[in-house]
């Protein structure tokens, strides 16, 4: 039997900040400014998915850039 790996979609908060290349603090900051998308819960488990976090990242301006060109992050 064939065993498949997959990068998870899911992420913790700790892994989310990680795959950001951020801390867990500033992480929580921009979640609660409303900058990054919040989480999703499944049974209890807070997570967050790894599509809203490339948004969040694809959104911000490449350094340089006027703020008018930043895409709008897409609605859930």
């Amino acid at each position: 039997m064939t065993r498949h790996t997959f990068p998870p979609r899911l992420l913790k908060a700790p892994d989310a900040a990680g795959y950001l290349g951020m801390g867990e603090t500033k992480f929580q900051e921009l979640v609660r400014d409303g900058r990054i998308q919040g989480p999703r819960e499944v049974d209890g488990l807070v997570l967050w998915d790894v599509r809203d976090l490339d948004d969040f990242v694809d959104s911000l301006p490449r350094r340089g850039e006027p703020l008018r060109m930043v895409r709008q992050v897409r609605a859930v």
